[in-house]
């Protein structure tokens, strides 16, 4: 049977998620901020999947942030890049500025991504200061990438990159 693409609108995707995991930040005292930037476009891809892991990277920062702090939950358009393809793209942020992340941590946010394969590792500077960015295939959801960047503050940003509808997934 051929794989089919339903278009998934992001935003309304994203607002379930976050309202999914508010109790668990509720009990942490943790604030969940959302930025979209302008309209989102519907995205290609299996729903629940990309919900279950949107909701398990928020879910495991959300563990690793210190109390009374904020996880941001952030979604924009981004350029298309000769890694990931042609035509529009959209990144969904998840970052937390005050978590703590050791080893344990950074393997169980990895493997709410699922299986992947390393694309890129990217160094570059950014406002001044030197950044790492890792660039993985996510094997669990078509056309998908997933992204990581280090700072200098050492605290990552994870980010999926995710096809609109309207382009062809890879």
């Amino acid at each position: 049977m051929p794989h089919t693409e339903i278009p998934i609108p992001l935003r309304e995707l994203l607002l379930n998620v976050r309202s999914a995991v508010r109790p668990i930040a509720a009990a942490r005292q943790i604030k969940i901020a959302t930025q979209f930037n302008g309209g989102l476009p519907a995205v290609n891809g299996s729903r629940a999947t990309l919900k279950s892991v949107t909701a398990c990277l928020l879910e495991e920062l959300i563990k690793v942030t210190p109390r009374e702090r904020t996880v941001k939950l952030s979604a924009r358009s981004v350029k298309q890049s000769p890694l990931w393809g042609k035509g529009q793209w959209v990144e969904v942020g998840i970052h937390s500025g005050s978590a703590k992340l050791g080893d344990d941590e950074l393997r169980r946010v990895l493997k709410c991504v699922g299986p992947m394969k390393l694309a890129e590792v990217i160094t570059d500077f950014h406002r001044g200061e030197l950044r790492m960015t890792l660039l993985c295939q996510v094997k669990r959801l078509r056309g998908c990438w997933f992204l990581v960047r280090r700072g200098p503050r050492d605290v990552p940003t994870f980010a999926l990159i995710l096809g609109t509808t309207s382009r062809r997934a890879l």
